[in-house]
């Protein structure tokens, strides 16, 4: 029987393809277990900013981290709610400005030293979420009483559920 030649996904359907497995919770590595105040007991407390850290997209966070960062430069207020790794040194990071538009920016990890770049910002409307968007709202300072500073990336701050 001959084989059936199968169309190539379109990238939508490729890209929720690799999505999906995203949505799995990883274990918390070192980093997180010895993060923010270790030993001193802040971030650990109960209804702490920081608990349940390192789930979902925030495990890719050291290594997305600049491009976050690279997307929110210049955008006061603006929240991070999603990062994700791509192919070529990219991140798609899902944004969330202070009137409510979710965004979508793709920027170009820097070698070792240098920034990232930011290559392009467009609205999503009523795209579905990414798997566990929202679930945390990084910045680049704190918008709300309670934000902390994330152990895994100087300089952005972990806001606590319910920011907006």
């Amino acid at each position: 029987m001959p084989a059936r030649h199968r169309p190539a996904p379109s990238p939508t359907a490729a890209l929720a393809l690799l999505l999906a497995g995203l949505a799995l919770p990883a274990a918390p590595g070192p980093a997180l277990a010895q993060g923010a105040g270790a030993g001193t007991g802040a971030g650990t407390g109960r209804g702490s900013a920081l608990e349940g850290w390192g789930e979902g997209w925030a495990r890719f966070l050291p290594e997305t981290a600049p491009a976050i960062a690279a997307c929110l430069e210049g955008a006061t207020g603006t929240v991070a709610t999603a990062a994700l790794p791509l192919n070529g040194g990219r991140v798609l990071v899902r944004l969330t400005r202070p009137d409510g538009e979710r965004q979508e920016c793709t920027a170009t990890l820097g070698a070792p030293g240098q920034k990232a770049r930011r290559e392009r910002t467009t609205p999503v409307g009523a795209a579905p979420p990414l798997p566990g968007e929202d679930a945390q709202r990084l910045s680049l300072a704190p918008l709300c009483p309670g934000a902390q500073p994330v152990p895994q990336a100087a300089g952005l701050f972990l806001n606590p559920p319910g920011c907006r």
